[in-house]
């Protein structure tokens, strides 16, 4: 217990450092400025239109642009819509307007405004919008790890995985909805899986505590207003794991939960985006509010329209949207075992399986609503942007295989290591910049090599104690096969708590 206490306490400083580390002083593109050209316009123009912000008419002493950047200098954020003579936002404005109540609260201090103190102004938001999310992606999947495995190694070994091998660091550096909705989704993950595990400790048709759905639908009510397509196909996916558990359980506290916790939030999107865009829909999928002088977007490159490309042309966008020179897969290596761990994860436990299918589900939702209307592999920005919250769930999916597999963790070191140099890379430059292919090139074929010979050595060793057991065990009666590289699965059945295990990883 006092080393889990202290464990909690480091990776608490750890996080809000790291947060404090990687916001910058600056808006980095067209994204982060047209988020926080929201905030601006909210507090000190008291308006949605962004016409007079900053961000948008850049002033040449004190631009929030970085200097090395004189395209966003020159034209400011293109991240708009003009919809009734005025422009505003193409973003999600919720999540805008729960962070201009900060920034007006420290104005309210301080009285700096984001056109005296630019830098201040977009320190504090990239902190607040980029790095807090970052911090508590990061806390809920490490309290993650430490519900399931048994290891402490192993529980460092999955938190350094993410922080150094994966993209989420460098979106950390600036605000934008991506990195906010891991915070989201790794939230929903971790409490579906405390649930799972409460449910598993108690008697079968005891109903968990209704404010246990309330957590659950609040966050995926405010995922709801975040992004426009992952949350959305996060809403449903839970809501429907949610309303089977409640129909298996026969009770309507996880229906009731949810529902009453998530509705405001999709109230207030909803009446929002109607008060200013007429529509019930993403405003940026009307091509007319895109139409305007300038505009770099049209039909054919906006995203939210479906494009008809033909089958094949269609099936090769989806697949470089994963396995491209900007997939999703080569710029997060460790998810790579996750996807190889969850056969296993779906064929030795059964009862978590329709939680495994939700998570699928949602992902799947999201990965073809954008496969199916965008062109622009999510524009200029590192890999694809719109698959960051997927971290998540594949991250469980490793945590899983890792519990069934421990063996595998040499695997997992392997592809962490070699992860490391792009995740580096690519928090060097920020998410708005395009990534040095030569980089790629480089890693992530020695990282399969390498992969391949740890794999090929664990299997020779497994053949050698074999030939060294196999005549002891046959004479006891035994089956040399039995004998495995993860002793835990060697007598069967995995590695899954017993139900006196879920009752001590629930109490935790």
């Amino acid at each position: 217990m006092a080393t889990q206490g202290c464990d909690g306490r480091w990776i608490n400083l750890g996080s809000v450092i790291v947060a404090l580390v990687l916001a910058r002083p600056f808006a980095g593109g067209w994204n982060d400025g047209s988020r926080l050209a929201t905030i601006e316009a909210l507090v000190d123009h008291g308006t949605l239109a962004i016409d007079h912000s900053i961000f948008v008419q850049v002033p040449p002493n004190r631009s929030p642009y970085p200097s090395d950047r004189p395209d966003l200098v020159a034209t400011g954020t293109l991240d708009k819509l003009r919809i009734d003579g005025q422009y505003f936002s193409d973003k999600a404005p919720v999540p805008a307007i729960l962070l201009a109540a900060v920034y007006a609260g420290i104005q309210s201090l301080t009285g700096l405004t984001a056109a005296e103190w630019p830098a201040g102004f977009c320190y504090l938001l990239n902190f607040l919008g980029g790095g807090i999310p970052f911090a508590l992606a990061l806390l809920a999947l490490h309290a993650l790890a430490r519900d399931l495995l048994p290891s402490r190694r192993t529980l460092w070994l999955i938190t350094a995985s993410f922080v150094f091998a994966t993209v989420a660091p460098a979106y950390a550096r600036h605000h934008n909805g991506h990195i906010l909705m891991l915070a989201v989704s790794s939230a929903i993950v971790c409490s579906l899986q405390r649930i799972h595990l409460s449910q598993a400790a108690r008697q079968p048709t005891a109903p968990l505590p209704l404010r246990q759905w309330f957590l659950v639908g609040t966050w995926a009510g405010f995922g709801y207003t975040v992004d426009l397509a992952v949350g959305p196909a996060l809403f449903l996916a839970v809501g429907a794991w949610c309303f089977w558990l409640g129909g298996r359980l026969r009770s309507v506290r996880p229906i009731v939960g949810y529902v009453v916790a998530s509705a405001p939030w999709l109230l207030a999107h909803h009446s929002i985006v109607w008060s200013f865009a007429h529509t019930l829909g993403p405003p940026a999928a009307h091509p007319e509010y895109l139409a305007w002088p300038g505009s770099p977007f049209s039909p054919e490159n906006m995203t939210g329209l479906w494009h008809d490309r033909g089958v094949g042309r269609s099936i090769m966008y989806a697949g470089d949207l994963l396995f491209g020179l900007r997939g999703f897969v080569w710029y997060n290596l460790p998810i790579v075992l996750a996807g190889w761990g969850l056969l296993s994860i779906w064929r030795t436990n059964v009862g978590l399986r329709p939680l495994v299918l939700a998570h699928l589900s949602w992902c799947g939702l999201a990965y073809a609503a954008y496969a199916l209307t965008s062109t622009n592999y999510s524009g200029q920005c590192l890999t694809i942007r719109w698959f960051v919250p997927m971290l998540a769930p594949m991250f469980w999916f490793l945590i899983l295989t890792l519990r069934l597999h421990p063996c595998r963790k040499h695997d997992l070191m392997v592809l962490t290591a070699f992860g490391f140099v792009p995740t580096i890379v690519g928090v060097w430059n920020g998410p708005w910049e395009r990534f040095p292919l030569a980089v790629l090139w480089l890693t992530v074929p020695s990282a399969g090599v390498v992969w391949f010979f740890v794999g090929w050595h664990r299997r020779k060793e497994k053949t050698q104690r074999r030939r060294k057991l196999g005549p002891l065990l046959q004479f006891f009666g035994l089956q040399a096969n039995n004998t495995s590289c993860c002793p835990s699965l060697a007598a069967g059945g995995g590695t899954w708590p017993s139900s006196s295990e879920w009752s001590n990883l629930s109490a935790k």
